[in-house]
């Protein structure tokens, strides 16, 4: 996580928080560095869908994402929370 914006406004990061990474296999599939994994999915260009594995039940969340930007060096996607608030997360792209 390279950087977080809240309706506009920017977040200090803990050094935790910028450790934090989340790999998406060209498969299909997805794991970042808390722990959770799940399937992703990208039906046009500016919705990112993730599903999260529960992994107690072995069943799986959905959240749509809205893709900001992405290119070969970073991803920018927004969610908006039932409250109407914004958070941008700004993630720089690196290759394995």
């Amino acid at each position: 996580l390279d950087s977080l914006v809240i309706n506009g406004v920017p977040k200090a990061l803990s050094l935790k928080e910028k450790q934090y990474n989340r790999t998406y296999d060209h498969n299909g599939t997805f794991f970042d560095s808390d722990g959770y994994s799940g399937k992703w999915d990208i039906k046009n260009n500016n919705e990112l869908i993730t599903l999260f594995k529960n992994n107690i039940t072995s069943t799986f969340v959905e959240s749509k994402w809205l893709i900001k930007d992405i290119t070969s060096t970073k991803l920018i996607y927004q969610i908006t929370n039932t409250d109407n608030s914004k958070y941008d997360y700004y993630f720089k792209i690196s290759y394995e």
